[in-house]
């Protein structure tokens, strides 16, 4: 599992929620390099996938902020567990 669209999702929730704002301009390098890390790993079984593809709704603005908080803290609480038990 590689944590980029992680660390890149939760970056970009932690960014958007301290100014109190719930969407990034498309064209805003942070929204590009997260739409790029969410089509590589929307290829990925497991977490990666469905993290990568609520990113990517969000993204398009077919899902809301709170669903792409939803799905990274499901792929956190996942991560972890396969850390515990490889």
């Amino acid at each position: 599992m590689d944590d980029k669209l992680g660390t890149l999702v939760w970056d970009t929730i932690a960014g958007l929620s301290h100014r109190g704002e719930t969407q990034l301009d498309p064209h805003s390098v942070e929204a590009v390099e997260l739409r790029e890390a969410a089509y590589v790993a929307a290829g990925d079984r497991g977490s990666d996938r469905r993290l990568a593809f609520a990113a990517l709704e969000w993204l398009q603005g077919v899902s809301t902020f709170d669903a792409l908080k939803a799905a990274s803290q499901t792929y956190e609480k996942n991560r972890i567990s396969l850390r515990r038990h490889p």
